[in-house]
């Protein structure tokens, strides 16, 4: 399973689709009703719910390479996030090149650095950080 594979083409797809917004959900993650209404309320290019690692040391959110151990408030902006819950506004892909994601291994077996990681630094790099809203907390299913 290459999940760096299926989020390009799912970009891909909604592009040809003519979407304004890509919204994806990974299939172990459970949102509330309202968390697609309030995703899309926050109206910024890129978006996300919070939900913690499988784990439940840290949120898979990060500032300067450093998990967040504790949520804020109000809405908030992280350099990565983890892309269960995540909302694109496509246009804003036009200045970032592709490939969007991409895994990378130290070894065949083991992440050095994730497709979600991986897609925040590049939009990092070209100016955008991502919106987070603390209302919108997610499960992270076993």
């Amino acid at each position: 399973y290459n999940c760096d594979v299926s989020r390009n083409n799912s970009v891909a797809w909604a592009r040809n689709e003519n979407a304004t917004h890509l919204l994806q959900i990974d299939s172990d993650i459970a949102a509330a009703r309202d968390s697609v209404t309030r995703i899309l309320d926050l109206g910024e290019p890129f978006c996300s719910g919070a939900y913690l690692r499988r784990d439940a040391s840290c949120w898979e959110l990060f500032n300067n390479r450093t998990a967040l151990t504790e949520l804020p408030t109000e809405p908030f902006w992280v350099e990565e996030a983890g892309a269960g819950f995540y909302l694109i506004e496509l246009s804003a892909l036009d200045s970032v090149p592709q490939p969007y994601y991409w895994n990378t291994y130290t070894d065949p077996d083991k992440f050095s650095q994730s497709e979600d990681r991986y897609f925040c630094k590049k939009i990092l790099a070209h100016g955008y950080h991502t919106r987070v809203d603390p209302h919108i907390q997610l499960t992270h299913l076993d």
